[in-house]
Order: structure tokens, then C-alpha cells, then sequence
């Protein structure tokens, strides 16, 4: 009898796991090949190199082009997928299976660079002449039409190969968004975002060296405060770059003396707009900026900065340094 017992119990047992083993099967049969029905349009994603899957279900969910993130890595585990860095275009009614089998092939994207402190014409032109659909005037028209100089993020980025002068605005501006979204309130200096912007082009462009910069930031931002000339070489090269030569070094003391609005040797405030697209590095160290005593700086012949408290050991600087 009690045999008997222990065996109904073993096969009710046995009989349930199949049931429910079963029901969850079919659960995730309809789930996972269930197409995901947005009404959005196709969504531009950048899978990084050696990005995780489930960093990637995470994207994917934050596009909307999948339900279930835990689905979606579930999926793509079981069957051994691995999914390939790219840039994608992908359509948004798509099921899992029809999604994670797109990412394993890749894309022909083309790596392309654009290193911190370029200026727009010099992003145009590397990648117009990457990229045959982006064209070097239709890009520049966008940037100055919509002043978009200083917001156009320097990274290294996977570009699909028939990318368009649209497509690539956007990308590199949703990624300055992006990365910059959370650093702009509440910061000290009491600036806009486009003083902000002008001021960490500068930073960028006068003070390569991470540890110095915010030092060199505290110094543009008091002589801003204070009224005084800003004194950049950097927004002088600006005026006088060209495609042969974007940061011309050897000034002249007729071009140092040139009547422009980019000229801070002659001119009281900021120049109007930004005069490179600077990196975070260049951002955080105007808002993060240090008080300092020091009220000038210069770069001796090795590209050291020397700072100095009066414009007394500024000059004594040059003649020691230069």
C-alpha cells in the first residue's frame, strides 16, 4: 500500500513536470518567435566591441525593438550566438530569432577616428573622404546653419559604409547628447552650456594635458569674470587655419594683432561660438574648473605649461622659456 502511494505520487510528480515543462516551452516558442509590433521606425544602434550580451538586450530594449531583455539573452545563449560589434540599422518588427541572427553577421562598417579637438571642416573632410554618401559642403552647411561646432562627439565610431551627411550629423550630436546629458546642471561655473562648450574648445586646444587642464580653466574663466582679455593663441589659429595647415603655430605678430571676433588678444569676452569640438576630459575640467593664484600661463619649448602669479614672472617666463 505504501508502494503504491509512493508510486502515484512519483507519476503525479512526473506527469506535472512534463505539463508545466511543456506549457513553459510553449510559452517561450510563441514568446521568443513573437514579432515585436512598435509602429516606430527602423532604430540606428552601435554594438561596441565586446559590449555583453545582455548590455546588448539592454540597448536593444531601450530602442524598443525587443519585449524581454532576459528573453533575448536567454535566446541568444542556448543557441550559441555571438553577436558582432557595428553599427545597425534594424527594422522594429522584428521577432528574437530574425534580430539576434542579424547581429551575428556584422556589418561592413568602416572604423573611423575623429580624435578630440577638430575643428568641423577637419571632421568633414576625413569623413567625406571615408564615406562616399557624406558630403564635405552638404556637412558643413548643417553645422554652421544649426551651429553645431562643439557638438560633434570625438570618439572612435563603427560607420555603416553607405552612411549619409544626415545619418552622420545625428550620430555624432545624439552622442555628444548623450554623453554630456547628465555634466551641464547644477554645475559651479555659473555659465550656459554654450559659454561652457566655448571655453572647454579653448581648454582643449591650449592645454593638451588632463592634470593641468582644470588649472588652466580656472584662469580663462577668471579673466572672463573679471573683464579682461582671454589671451588664447588657440582662437587666433582658428582664424587663420585652412586645409593645408588647421592650427597654424608660428603666428605672426601681424596675425596676433588681426581685427576678428575669434581674436581674444583683442577682443573682451568669448569668441562667438566654439572653436573646436573638444573632448570630456577638455568639458569637465572648465566645469570642475580650480581656483587658482595663478593668473597666466605659457608653453615652453617642450610643450611644458608654466603658470605664473603677475604679469611680471609671465614676461620673465618667456625670456627663461621661449
Amino acid at each position: 500500500m505504501m508502494r503504491n502511494k509512493l508510486y502515484k505520487k512519483i507519476a503525479i510528480f512526473i506527469i506535472s513536470f512534463i505539463f508545466f515543462s511543456g506549457l513553459a516551452f510553449a510559452y517561450y516558442k510563441v514568446a521568443v518567435t513573437r514579432k515585436n509590433y512598435n509602429g516606430s521606425e527602423p532604430k540606428t544602434i552601435i554594438i561596441e566591441e565586446g559590449m555583453a550580451t545582455s548590455d546588448i538586450a539592454k540597448l536593444l530594449r531601450e530602442n524598443r525593438l525587443i519585449n524581454s531583455s532576459s528573453l533575448f539573452v536567454f535566446y541568444a545563449r542556448i543557441n550559441n550566438f555571438t553577436l558582432q560589434a557595428g553599427t545597425y540599422t534594424l527594422p522594429s518588427d522584428l521577432a528574437i530569432p530574425e534580430l539576434a541572427l542579424l547581429l551575428t553577421h556584422g556589418t561592413n562598417d568602416i572604423k573611423v577616428t575623429i580624435v578630440e579637438g577638430l575643428r568641423a571642416e577637419e571632421i568633414a573632410q576625413i569623413t567625406s573622404s571615408k564615406f562616399k554618401n557624406v558630403n564635405y559642403e552638404k556637412f558643413m552647411s548643417e553645422v554652421i546653419s544649426r551651429s553645431l561646432e562643439g557638438k560633434l562627439f570625438p570618439d572612435t565610431y563603427l560607420l555603416d559604409q553607405d552612411i549619409s551627411t544626415e545619418e552622420l550629423i545625428k550620430l555624432l550630436t545624439d552622442t555628444f547628447d548623450q554623453k554630456t546629458k547628465d555634466l551641464f546642471s547644477g554645475n559651479k561655473t555659473k555659465l550656459s552650456m554654450e559659454e561652457i562648450l566655448i571655453l572647454s574648445s579653448i581648454v582643449e586646444r591650449e592645454e593638451p594635458e588632463d592634470e593641468n587642464r582644470p588649472v588652466v580653466a580656472g584662469i580663462l574663466i577668471n579673466r572672463y569674470n573679471e573683464g579682461a582679455l582671454l589671451g588664447a593663441d588657440a582662437t587666433v589659429q582658428y582664424i587663420f587655419g585652412t586645409k593645408e595647415d588647421y592650427w597654424p603655430k608660428n603666428l605672426t605678430s601681424e596675425q596676433l594683432q588681426t581685427e576678428s571676433p575669434y581674436n581674444t588678444r583683442k577682443v573682451l569676452g568669448l569668441p562667438p561660438k566654439p572653436i573646436c569640438n573638444p573632448s570630456l576630459s577638455a568639458v569637465k575640467a572648465v566645469l570642475s574648473f580650480k581656483e587658482t593664484v595663478f593668473r597666466y600661463y605659457l608653453h615652453d619649448k617642450d610643450g611644458k605649461v608654466r603658470f605664473a602669479k603677475t604679469l611680471e614672472e609671465h614676461e620673465a617666463n618667456k625670456v627663461k622659456y621661449l
